[in-house]
């Protein structure tokens, strides 16, 4: 699915998202990525929602973000409030959605200016 905001001075737009793939600019991902506005880390180690672990979810904390999303995949997962501590004890915020969610949400705050980094499960 197209997903389309370009009123960003960001450097990295998500352009796409389909189970399997990713399109970040024109560059496409079939990989699990972290993307901030500035910034793209790929693969990000965990491959799907069954493999994520709370050592992934810290290295979410790149650039100090005002918000993190985590994007579970083509449904969204339930993760446990524990994992999520490091981020609560660091007053960041965290939204956890279906990966599709994560892609739009990310674009609508790094158009706003935010300090936003999205972990990105592809699978």
């Amino acid at each position: 699915m197209n997903i389309t905001l370009d009123s960003t001075n960001s450097r990295h737009l998500i352009r796409a998202y389909v189970a399997g793939s990713l399109r970040i600019n024109d560059e496409i991902f079939t990989q699990s990525v972290i993307v901030t506005p500035e910034s793209l880390i790929h693969p990000w180690t965990p491959q799907n929602f069954n493999t994520l672990c709370p050592e992934h979810l810290t290295e979410l904390m790149v650039s100090l973000p005002q918000v993190i999303l985590i994007g579970t995949g083509e449904k969204w997962q339930m993760i446990s409030p524990e994992w999520l501590m490091v981020f609560y004890q660091q007053q960041i915020g965290v939204e956890v959605m279906d990966t599709h969610a994560a892609c739009m949400t990310f674009n609508v705050l790094a158009a706003e200016g935010r300090k936003v980094v999205a972990g990105l499960l592809i699978a």
